[in-house]
């Protein structure tokens, strides 16, 4: 470790945010601040748009209509990089800041702290409005020249929340929205009927930082928000009553179903699941004749099976959990520390990957039981009971697809059968076999690759790859008895019991030659975009004549997939260019292949890599061994950027890293063996 001190860049995965990804080195530093009575402690430095005003430490827009908000005049030097930071609470519309000549961050349209780093065109700061409708307020504006950067990674990864990763916990997370607007004020968006009904003033609630709100309605009055209908969701509210007890219906406001709730004093989460289509949260007093007086608080609704903790809503819907371009600190396996999860688009063709109540999933000799608990920690897997028939004992996803490569995955928990196949039900033509005791594969096709992963709490993520030869392929789990040994799981017979089964939940099929990280489904396929990581340091960070650059990363090999790591000024005349490729590496430098050395088959777990250079000569140490040298023409000029891909972002690296570090000094062979070994 003593090595670290002298590295100018370390990303060792310890924080983010969405959209970055920090590393520890460097320390960023900065200087002096650029904005004058950023903190609005006077009404005095900006110059205000129309219904613009500045007390209490903010600048407010009450009305909208505006599209420059403020602006000043500073000291910034045109074509010099500063970091700019900003707080901004929305209550509608959007903001963003910018210079006369540039936008400088995303347009804000939900309330937090942005910031960012930018090249400043002009001297002028603006805050403007895109749609001139701004509503809402400013504080804690600053800009500060950056004298070292921050050597942070940006981090895309698409505009969906299909990704998904095992936390600290050992449990899956996943990226959650709740889709209501408004969720705990329930005016704006919200619709109450009745002659004689009223949200009153504000309770208590049954959440730390979570007000209630009084209500009153008169009989068969509604209290109500729709939203744009999914397929498969969950609708939950917070309520209570004063005295007594109060029963209420709770349903969707474009249909059914309404169940009937029972109130009482004491604050209650009350949740309605809608399996065909849901459209919104609504509140009904169905009692004939009576005026009910009730509190409410933290209305949700969200795609999946059973609620899950509460996410406050806006002017925009609330989400938490793996964001769209959140990196994913993975925990796999056990792991006690994370490594960066990093991986291609893929898709999970299951429609129904956790309702397996779904006629999507079709049940041979079993039925299924839900509402137990699942690897997410929530009540949202499900029991498949053995009946009493003698035969197979299974359920399976029909997925019409084309023929090729696929890999199919469950999670699965013993419950009475310890063993456990998967199949492509339809003929077989790839399968394998598992026991949840003893953690091992039994057996599998010839040409099925079979991978059993543990879990929390006695679960397993079991997969099987190999090639589909038909149109449908259809994606079957079968429990097998004490009395299985070895053999396809398609044709394997036995009289069940009535009460064994297997716990099930986290069902996937995708295209690959390899299964990646649960993508959850509910109604349609769902597809996640592929993880990029780009950008780290700038000029100041990289030493053109001599340096090394370390990585600690797990490979998922062997793959078809060309995937990168590249050092570069963004040309291929100046980069050092790491390719991964089936079950080998090369390394190109300047444009010319320089090594083939090592057959990374036998890699199952993760390994060092140090790749050296100095003046021409180069050399690369893996798990402590000198792999040997070459010598390389011509010199490096204008270093500036490392990618987890390729120089222009393609063939992004794929796998799980654990450490990227750069030293700007070449390192004597004992010093890269040391930092190599394992």
């Amino acid at each position: 470790m003593s090595l670290y001190k002298d590295a100018s860049l370390a990303m060792i995965p310890t924080a983010y945010k969405d959209g970055k990804l920090y590393s520890i080195r460097p320390i960023p530093e900065y200087g002096a601040e650029e904005v004058t009575n950023g903190d609005f402690a006077t009404d005095s430095s900006w110059t205000k748009g129309t219904g613009v005003t500045i007390s209490n430490g903010s600048a407010t827009s009450s009305t909208g209509g505006v599209y420059i908000v403020l602006n000043q005049s500073t000291s910034i030097v045109v074509g010099t990089i500063y970091q700019y930071s900003f707080n901004v609470t929305i209550v509608s519309g959007g903001i963003r800041l910018g210079d006369t000549s540039s936008v400088w961050s995303n347009t804000a349209t939900s309330s937090g702290i942005y910031s960012g780093s930018v090249t400043a065109a002009n001297g002028v700061i603006y805050f403007t409005s895109p749609s001139s409708d701004f509503v809402g307020s400013i504080n804690s504006v600053s800009v500060k020249k950056v004298l070292v950067a921050d050597g942070d990674f940006t981090f895309t990864r698409g505009s969906n929340l299909s990704a998904t990763r095992v936390n600290a916990s050992q449990l899956i997370e996943k990226g959650r929205e709740n889709l209501l607007l408004n969720s705990n004020g329930f005016t704006t968006s919200w619709i109450l009927t009745g002659s004689g009904s009223s949200l009153g003033s504000d309770v208590a609630g049954p959440i730390a930082g979570v007000t209630g709100k009084a209500l009153t309605m008169v009989t068969g009055a509604l209290l109500y928000q729709t939203i744009t209908s999914i397929p498969l969701g969950v609708m939950s509210v917070y309520m209570r009553v004063s005295s007594g007890t109060i029963d209420l219906q709770l349903g969707d406001p474009l249909g059914a179903p309404y169940s009937t709730k029972t109130l009482t004093t004491t604050w209650q989460r009350f949740s309605t699941l809608d399996t065909a289509s849901l459209g919104g949260l609504a509140i009904y007093n169905s009692q004939s004749g009576t005026t009910i007086n009730i509190e409410i608080a933290a209305a949700q609704v969200e795609l999946g099976l059973v609620a899950t903790p509460y996410i406050e809503s806006g002017a925009t819907t609330g989400k938490a959990g793996i964001l769209e371009n959140t990196p994913r600190f993975d925990y796999s396996g056990g792991a006690t520390c994370p490594s960066l999860l990093l991986e291609p688009s893929r898709s999970n063709l299951l429609t129904q990957s956790e309702y397996f109540g779904s006629s999507d999933w079709t049940k041979t000799g079993a039925s299924v039981v839900s509402g137990f608990t699942s690897p997410e920690g929530l009540s949202n897997a499900y029991n498949l009971v053995e009946d009493t028939s003698t035969g197979v004992h299974r359920t399976f996803g029909l997925t019409p697809t084309a023929t090729g490569l696929y890999s199919m995955s469950f999670r699965v928990k013993a419950n009475g059968r310890t063993k456990v196949g998967l199949s492509e039900s339809s003929n077989g033509a790839f399968w394998g076999t598992f026991n949840l005791t003893t953690g091992v594969v039994i057996d599998t096709e010839a040409s099925t690759t079979g991978k059993i992963v543990p879990m929390e709490d006695n679960w397993y993520e079991i997969s099987i790859t190999g090639t589909s030869t038909i149109f449908d392929l259809r994606s079957g789990i079968y429990a097998l008895n004490d009395s299985y040994t070895t053999g396809t799981p398609l044709t394997y017979s036995y009289t069940g019991d009535g009460t064994s089964g297997l716990y099930i939940y986290g069902a996937q099929l995708e295209a690959g030659s390899y299964p990646t990280s649960y993508i959850p489904t509910y109604g349609v396929s769902q597809t996640r975009a592929q993880d990029l990581c780009l950008g780290a340091g700038d000029a100041s960070t990289f030493n053109d004549s001599e340096g090394v650059l370390f990585l600690d990363i797990n490979l998922n090999f062997p793959r078809p997939d060309l995937t990168t790591i590249t050092l570069s000024d963004g040309t291929t005349n100046n980069q050092i260019d790491i390719r991964f490729y089936s079950t080998y590496f090369q390394i190109f430098i300047k444009n010319a292949f320089y090594q083939l050395s090592y057959n990374v088959l036998s890699i199952s777990d993760f390994n060092k890599f140090a790749f050296y250079y100095n003046n021409g000569n180069s050399k690369v140490y893996i798990n402590g061994t000198d792999y040997g040298n070459a010598t390389y023409t011509g010199s490096f000029s204008g270093l500036n950027k490392f990618n987890l891909a390729w120089s222009s972002a393609a063939a992004p690296f794929h796998g799980n890293v654990k450490q990227t570090i750069y030293f700007p000094t070449a390192l004597s062979d004992a010093e890269l063996a040391s930092l190599t070994t394992i």
